[in-house]
Formats: structure tokens, C-alpha cells, sequence
């Protein structure tokens, strides 16, 4: 009896924990229409939108794009983004990443976490778009 508790214990606790990514995405890689530029590439993820009530007298609602990670090759965080561009925008946060490859968690409209693992190189935008249908083609 003891033991089963125990294990109901240690599964609720894993439950608990930071959300997993469920579906792992095709990898994504640069705009083919790019023109390649020296230094990092940019990353972009339009991932599912998030609404949020603003306002005192009169509320209104605003939307934005759901924050993210993005883990290195050896499956570290390298950042959490909140993927913002600004405070009244609605358009995601563009981010400078080094050359390589590396691996999105994000909410993607009707799917909940997924994985996308991405190819940055160097001077070229990598757009993920997660806020529509999903479908892990670049456009």
C-alpha cells in the first residue's frame, strides 16, 4: 500500500513540473527566398496567441504571441522569450542566434506544447509559424 502511494506521489510531482512538449514538429529551417548576410541569424516564432484583458474604465482585450524556449544542442535553455516586440505590438519578438541547430518549445494554436527543432544560419531569418493551422513549412 505504501509503496503505491508512493508512486502516485512521485508521478503527480513529475506532472507538476514544467510543461513538456507533446508533438515534435519537422525541423524548420532559414526563409528559401532569403539572401544570406554575414553574422547571426534571426529566429521568429509566431506561436499561439494570447489574450489579455487592459484597461480600467472600459476594458479592452489585447493579444500577443505565447512566450517560448529555445534549448542548445545539448538540451540546455538558452532563453525563454516573451516573445513581445514591444508592449502595445502584436508581432513576435525577432531573435539574433548564433549559426547551428536548435530546438523550440511552444504553444501552437489547437495543439498545446510542441517541439520544432530549428536550423539558424548565419545573416538568414528562421520563421516558425505555430498561430494558425500548424504545418512546419516557412513562409
Amino acid at each position: 500500500m505504501k509503496l503505491g502511494l508512493g508512486l502516485i506521489a512521485v508521478i503527480c510531482a513529475a506532472c507538476s513540473s514544467a510543461p513538456q512538449a507533446g508533438i515534435t514538429l519537422a525541423p524548420v529551417g532559414p526563409a528559401a527566398e532569403s539572401t544570406p548576410q554575414p553574422g547571426d541569424g534571426t529566429l521568429v516564432v509566431f506561436s499561439a496567441y494570447i489574450s489579455t484583458e487592459f484597461g480600467s474604465n472600459t476594458p479592452s482585450y489585447r493579444r500577443y504571441h505565447s512566450a517560448y524556449r529555445i534549448f542548445g544542442p545539448d538540451g540546455s535553455v538558452l532563453k525563454s522569450v516573451s516573445n513581445q516586440s514591444g508592449p502595445t505590438s502584436e508581432e513576435p519578438s525577432v531573435v539574433p542566434l548564433a549559426p547551428g541547430k536548435y530546438r523550440v518549445e511552444a504553444m501552437a494554436n489547437g495543439y498545446g506544447w510542441v517541439t520544432v527543432p530549428v536550423v539558424i544560419e548565419a545573416g538568414r531569418p528562421t520563421i516558425v509559424k505555430l498561430d494558425g493551422p500548424v504545418d512546419s513549412t516557412v513562409k
